[in-house]
């Protein structure tokens, strides 16, 4: 089922995804406010690196559609411990925290 998120505001508002990155710069996790997206992380070459630092950003991101109703394979459907303890916590009150 396609969905669309953020459009009817969320607890953020921001207007662009957040990468974060280990200490060897290697991404772990890109989100859009609070959900997390699917990503592939690549080299770019140093021709490609200068062509998207000169790229300006005109755009401003209000909200997402995803489709929330296909197979992912179990190794990719790895959720933070964080996440579930969070998501946990709205559903059935914040005891489950600790």
């Amino acid at each position: 089922m396609i969905r669309t998120y953020g459009h009817d505001g969320t607890i953020h508002d921001s207007e662009h995804v957040d990468v974060e990155v280990d200490s060897g710069g290697k991404v772990v996790a890109v989100w859009f406010r609070c959900m997390a997206l699917p990503f592939r992380q690549s080299v770019a070459d140093d021709f490609r690196a200068d062509q998207m630092r000169g790229h300006p950003i005109k755009i401003k991101l209000k909200a997402m559609q995803y489709d929330d109703d296909i197979p992912i394979p179990k190794e990719e459907t790895r959720i933070p411990w964080f996440w579930e303890r969070w998501h946990d916590s709205l559903m059935n009150g914040p005891d489950l925290i600790r």
